[in-house]
């Protein structure tokens, strides 16, 4: 846990650190942020040495020259020098360095990137890197509060795309999933690897992780800031691929094709339709990269495998025939654990669009009937009164609520659990059963099931209101009387 002088050193360390990077007004934050990770890999090689930890094959089949440490390239002071060795440091990783280790294939086409930087930016950015702890042997939690930060800066820029997704999101999803020490987890979607940080962190893993982590990423770019996400975290030997998920064909070189765990926040919209053949896993037909992403999570689960995805809410109640199709293919071939609905305007700058967490495990399927002991447990984010989005703890509460339900039902099943909790407006959570969902077409926006806040105030009677009425009418007709008289004495 992070002290109080920690966590201000460690935001005036991000303040520092971004502001190099914006002085350089390149116009692309994550080709800048791509660099500083580059140099976070090359100082982790300093005290990493030529072997990778304990239990691993070695990262390099030479020995790194003393003159490529990164303790002996900073000492130059002249910007070319410092450049130079850094190429050179580039280029011998990628000819000597072992290609089926996951952080030497992502920067293999680094020396052509780094040879296009200014000698000048690159000296002041070591520099500023050198006086942290980021990629050095210490203080690892520290290390990873300012990679959260700078890639938390990233978001805010406005520049991020569809390559990042709030922290507070990611630790709700992994809340939701619950992965548990040694089950595998995917993210087709990768980004910056934050999702899987969310489930390693989750699972509070004691020491490094082995190969259970898995993302994809169609960005080199966005594919070396997740490696090193994954690394400052602990995640020695994740398994990354610079390949488009949907489009991918080796399903079954990967720990036999299926998860334990899907974590998603897929992009949203149109994707180009000739680009894709369809899959054996599409059984709807679609130019929805949100709903192809759907299929594609619930295909790579095994058997009762769960996963949370980011979806619009718009999917959940959407009357077009594939949003209508794929909510009963979620409600008859899979269990719709819960729905989380988050308030209008959480993904700005990026998106208005108004999204929900949808948590699902995979299978049974064949259900020809409603089970009457089946239910979606639905839960409404709220924003406090002043603010404009939610405290950063409230999806983790939401994930609490979620497992104390499931609590409730294992000792109440059926009438005898609650039906929703709090009171009036103030209602967070409810739940409907399978058959209510499906008379009201499948719909799984959680508004829907929401019970009706009544106003607890009398009504008052007919005639008292009917009497104010008149009053009011009375007093208008004599202001006009009295502006008519005035008008008059005027003309």
């Amino acid at each position: 846990m992070l002290t109080q002088d920690m966590a201000a050193r460690v935001q005036r360390e991000v303040w520092k650190l971004w502001e190099i990077l914006a002085r350089r007004g390149s116009g692309n934050v994550i080709a800048d942020l791509d660099l500083l990770c580059f140099l976070v890999f090359a100082r982790w090689f300093e005290h990493a040495g030529s072997a990778s930890p304990p239990n691993h094959e070695s990262l390099l089949s030479q020995q790194l020259p003393a003159r490529l440490l990164w303790s002996q390239i900073i000492t130059s002071d002249y910007p070319g020098d410092v450049h130079k060795h850094f190429v050179e440091l580039a280029e011998f990783i990628n000819r000597h360095g072992s290609h089926s280790h996951p952080y030497i294939t992502a920067f293999d086409q680094f020396p052509g990137v780094l040879a296009r930087v200014e000698p000048t930016f690159l000296i002041s950015i070591t520099q500023a890197l050198e006086s942290t702890n980021l990629g050095s042997a210490y203080e690892r939690e520290e290390q990873q509060a300012l990679l959260d930060g700078l890639i938390a800066k990233l978001w805010q820029s406005g520049q991020a795309g569809s390559y990042y997704s709030p922290p507070d999101v990611l630790n709700g999803m992994a809340a939701l999933a619950a992965p548990q020490i040694r089950e595998s987890v995917c993210d087709p979607a990768v980004g910056t690897a934050s999702g899987l940080v969310a489930a390693y962190r989750y699972m509070n893993q004691p020491a490094e992780a082995g190969p259970f982590f898995t993302g994809f990423d169609i960005d080199a770019t966005v594919i070396r800031i997740a490696a090193v996400n994954l690394l400052i975290n602990g995640i020695v030997w994740p398994t990354l691929f610079l390949k488009d998920s949907l489009q991918f064909a080796e399903w079954g070189s990967i720990n036999n094709q299926k998860f334990d765990v899907v974590l998603c926040c897929p992009p949203f919209g149109n994707f180009h339709v000739n680009k894709y053949d369809r899959k054996e896993w599409q059984r709807i037909p679609t130019n929805r990269a949100e709903v192809a992403f759907v299929q594609l999570a619930l295909n790579i689960l095994r058997p009762g495998g769960r996963c949370v995805l980011h979806v619009p809410e718009s999917l959940l109640f959407g009357s077009s025939n594939e949003a209508l199709r794929l909510r009963q293919y979620l409600l008859e071939d899979n269990q719709v654990r819960a729905v989380i609905s988050l308030p209008s305007g959480y993904l700005r700058p990026y998106t208005a669009i108004k999204t929900s967490l949808l948590y699902v495990s995979k299978g049974p399927g064949g259900r020809d009937q409603p089970d009457p002991d089946e239910e979606v447990f639905f839960y409404r984010v709220q924003v406090p009164p002043g603010s404009r989005v939610p405290g950063p703890d409230v999806l983790r509460q939401a994930a609490d609520a979620y497992r104390d339900f499931e609590r409730s039902r294992e000792k109440a099943p059926g009438a005898g659990a609650a039906n929703s909790g709090g009171a009036g407006e103030n209602v967070t959570w409810c739940r409907a059963s399978l058959a209510r969902i499906r008379e009201n077409d499948c719909d799984l926006s959680a508004e829907r099931y929401f019970p009706i806040a009544v106003s607890e105030s009398p009504m008052r009677p007919p005639s008292e209101i009917l009497s104010e009425l008149i009053a009011t009418q009375n007093a208008l007709t004599e202001n006009l009387r009295r502006l008519s008289e005035l008008l008059h004495d005027i003309g």
